[in-house]
C-alpha cells in the first residue's frame, strides 16, 4: 500500500514537472517571456541555442553558467540536439524562478533606469522626464509625494538603498514591464 502511494506521488510530481509551462504562468508573464525569447531568436526559426539560452536568461537577471546550462539541458532531455523551443525556455524559467534570481541586482538595475542623469538619485525632475517618456502624467504634486515616499533621509531624493527598499516594501521589484516602455536611450 505504501508503495503504490508513493508511486502515486511520484507520478503527480512527474506530471507537474512536465505540465505545460504556459499553465504555470499567467498569460501576461508568458507574452513578456515570448518577446524575450523572439530577441534571442535571431534566424526567427523558432529556437534558441545554449549560448543565447544562457544570455536570454541572464538578461532575465538568472545567475546561471555554463554548467547550469548543461544540467538544465540534460534534465530536460535536449542535450543531443542543442535546439531550446520556446516552452522548453518556459520551464527553464519556471525552474529557476526563486533559486538563482539576484532581486538585488534587479533593483540596481531598475534604479539605473529612473538615474537618467547618473548622480546617484532620482529627483522630482528625473522621475518627471520619466514619466513623460513612458507617456505617464502625474501632477508635480503626485511627484513630489512619490519622492517622500521614498525619501528615507530628507535630502528630497533617491538613492539606490531608499530606491531598494521602497521597491521590496511595495513587492513591486519586477522592472521588466517599465523597462519595455522605456526608450532605450534613458536607459544605461
Amino acid at each position: 500500500m505504501a508503495s503504490s502511494a508513493k508511486q502515486r506521488m511520484l507520478e503527480h510530481l512527474q506530471e507537474q514537472r512536465f505540465k505545460p509551462a504556459k499553465d504555470q504562468l499567467t498569460p501576461q508573464d508568458v507574452q513578456d517571456l515570448k518577446v524575450v525569447f523572439d530577441a534571442f531568436d535571431i534566424a526567427n526559426n523558432g529556437y534558441i541555442d545554449t549560448r543565447d539560452l544562457t544570455r536570454a536568461l541572464r538578461a532575465l537577471g538568472f545567475k546561471v553558467t555554463k554548467k547550469d546550462i548543461i544540467e538544465m539541458m540534460t534534465d530536460y532531455g535536449l542535450d543531443d540536439k542543442g535546439k531550446i523551443e520556446f516552452d522548453d525556455f518556459l520551464r527553464f524559467v519556471i525552474d529557476r524562478q526563486g533559486e538563482s534570481r539576484d532581486i538585488k541586482e534587479e533593483l540596481a538595475q531598475g534604479f539605473k533606469m529612473f538615474d537618467v542623469d547618473d548622480t546617484g538619485k532620482i529627483t522630482t525632475q528625473t522621475l518627471r522626464k520619466i514619466c513623460q517618456e513612458i507617456g505617464e502624467s502625474f501632477t508635480d504634486q503626485e511627484l513630489r509625494d512619490m519622492i517622500s515616499e521614498a525619501d528615507q533621509d530628507g535630502d528630497n531624493a533617491v538613492d539606490v538603498d531608499e530606491f531598494t527598499a521602497i521597491m521590496l516594501k511595495t513587492n513591486l521589484f519586477n522592472m521588466a514591464d517599465l523597462a519595455d516602455q522605456l526608450n532605450p536611450t534613458l536607459m544605461k
